[in-house]
């Protein structure tokens, strides 16, 4: 797959012709001013929280599929595809919430308390329903993220910035995942799935205050959420 990647890079995208834009591009110079910027710090420790939950629910989430839903781990794919295509229609009220009724805010701090409320029912739960309709509001909540993530950084930056705040934002992420999978396996051997839940639960919390801040009377948060 990356060596058809390649392909189409080289064969398939015709060369840009005319204006060449600035913001598309990342720049040494902005890195500061973007790391400065408290909209966007909060939108990157956000992305580091998500890929930080998900990396380290993970740890767990093929053990919770193998056991009280007793399906081998060849045939997980059997429980993924129908959970993530199901996740995709669970995601609607979401979207809804942000768009139709202009609360992308309300969204965005729902998906975040479903994450440990979804993994809370799926590492304690031996109901074979409650683990699936968790893992579908677990992969609704991630999807919703995803997606509404990066386009608040992209409405949050300031001109000509974009590529750079684009940048340290995927740079958070993949510290994210790294964070999530390395401290998330210590808890998990040190501590056991309890520990580990709890370290999600904080932080699911520190997520929530995160966004919740208020430092000059009127959160970036807002600001940001306002341009959605």
């Amino acid at each position: 797959m990356a060596c058809l990647g390649m392909l189409v890079v080289v064969f398939g995208i015709p060369t840009a012709k005319g204006r060449i834009h600035d913001d598309v591009g990342a720049s040494p110079s902005l890195v500061g001013p973007v790391l400065r910027d408290s909209r966007l710090l909060r939108l990157d420790g956000s992305v580091f929280l998500l890929h930080f939950m998900l990396t380290a629910s993970f740890l767990l989430v093929p053990a919770a599929i193998e056991g009280p839903l007793g399906v081998a781990r060849e045939q997980h794919w059997r429980v993924y595809l129908p959970v993530l295509l199901a996740s995709l229609i669970a995601m609607y009220p979401l979207l809804r919430i942000s768009e139709r009724f202009s609360k992308p805010q309300l969204a965005l701090l729902t998906s975040v308390l479903l994450m440990p409320a979804t993994l809370s029912g799926l590492f304690l739960s031996q109901e074979s329903w409650v683990i699936y309709t968790a893992l579908c509001l677990f992969f609704a909540a991630v999807n919703y993220l995803e997606a509404a993530l990066p386009s608040m950084v992209s409405k949050a930056v300031f001109a000509h910035g974009k590529g750079t705040a684009l940048g340290v934002y995927a740079t958070c992420q993949f510290l994210g995942a790294f964070a999530g999978g390395s401290i998330g396996g210590y808890m998990l051997q040190v501590q056991g799935v309890n520990g580990l839940l709890v370290m999600v639960l904080i932080a699911s919390a520190l997520w929530v205050l995160l966004l919740m801040r208020l430092p000059h009377g009127q959160s970036s948060f807002d600001r940001v959420a306002s341009t959605d």
